[in-house]
């Protein structure tokens, strides 16, 4: 006689098999879901994070840079592609020259040097950047206010422009259209 013992091993039927993994399925394609979600968010946060902290340094060194001009000397050129303004500091012979350097396709960086030509035409090449690669400017406009004779010696300088991020979201910019208007009194 045969005494084999069958041994019964509990285990999943085909059918337990097939819900299982349909429920882990679906939980994995929620987890991919919410991490794809992060991650936009992410890219998001920081596209706007450079054209913000880009926005913000140029508008004050700019402002800090041109309290300390001589109101009399502030001039601006707001035509064609060539915007710039230059000024010469007070109680000194420096002169500066803050302009929008063409980069194509109606875009631009803001630069910075000093002039060592004072009173001549800006030679309007980038000696100092202050705009980088991760930010689009566009839409520059400079316009500077002379002092009155028969008032205060005071001068008012206007720099208005728009950034957008290099960073892509579909077919345009992750972030676009940021103005900024900076404008400085100068006494």
């Amino acid at each position: 006689m045969d005494n084999k013992q069958t041994l019964h091993v509990s285990a999943f039927t085909l059918l337990e098999m097939m819900v299982s993994m349909t429920l882990i399925s679906v939980i994995f394609l929620m987890i991919m879901q919410s991490f794809n979600a992060i991650l936009l968010g992410s890219y998001l946060i920081d596209a706007r994070t450079a054209v913000r902290n880009e926005s913000e340094f140029v508008g004050e060194y700019f402002k800090l840079r041109v309290k300390n001009a001589d109101p009399r000397s502030v001039t601006c050129n707001n035509t064609g592609s060539a915007k710039y303004i230059t000024w010469q500091s007070k109680g000194s012979s420096d002169s500066w020259v803050f302009f929008a350097e063409p980069q194509g396709d109606n875009t631009y960086r803001f630069c910075m040097y000093q002039n060592p030509n004072p009173g001549a035409t800006p030679d309007l090449k980038c000696h100092r950047i202050l705009t980088y690669n991760d930010v689009r400017v566009t839409k520059v406009d400079v316009t500077c206010e002379a002092p009155d004779a028969d008032r205060a010696q005071i001068a008012n300088v206007n720099l208005n422009y728009t950034m957008e991020s290099t960073a892509k979201l579909g077919d345009g910019p992750a972030v676009k259209g940021v103005s900024r208007f900076v404008t400085v009194s100068i006494r």
